[in-house]
């Protein structure tokens, strides 16, 4: 008996089927969205304006390296101030603890961060 099994991408908006994934940040926050033909279309269109007028960054991957843990997006200085201020242990050097970079993104994972922190 043979199986045949297959991954179906769903638009994260009305549930049709979805053609395309598209990543993006906002305020150094990633965001993934899977989306039809026609919202795709909506988002690019959406998106030009913005895009033609901003600054081009370099994104930041993950490392392969299996030693690495947490989100390496967050910048070590604004996570380690931040993590100081609210009293948390984190020390001088280095990545933060994988559980200090979590709580700094929960903290603000409505994409409002203090100006200080950008």
């Amino acid at each position: 008996m043979a199986k045949e099994l297959r991954e179906q991408l769903v638009d994260d908006f009305d549930g049709s089927e979805a053609v395309d994934t598209i990543n993006f940040a906002v305020s150094g926050f990633a965001y993934e969205i899977d989306v039809s033909e026609e919202h795709r279309k909506e988002f690019w269109e959406f998106m030009e304006p913005w895009m033609k007028t901003a600054r081009r960054q370099a994104v930041l991957r993950r490392p392969r390296r299996s030693g690495m843990r947490g989100p390496v997006w967050a910048d070590s200085q604004r996570v380690r101030a931040w993590a100081k201020e609210a009293g948390l242990e984190v020390s001088d050097k280095g990545y933060p603890s994988h559980e200090v970079q979590m709580k700094f993104v929960a903290a603000y994972a409505n994409g409002d961060l203090p100006d200080k922190y950008l």
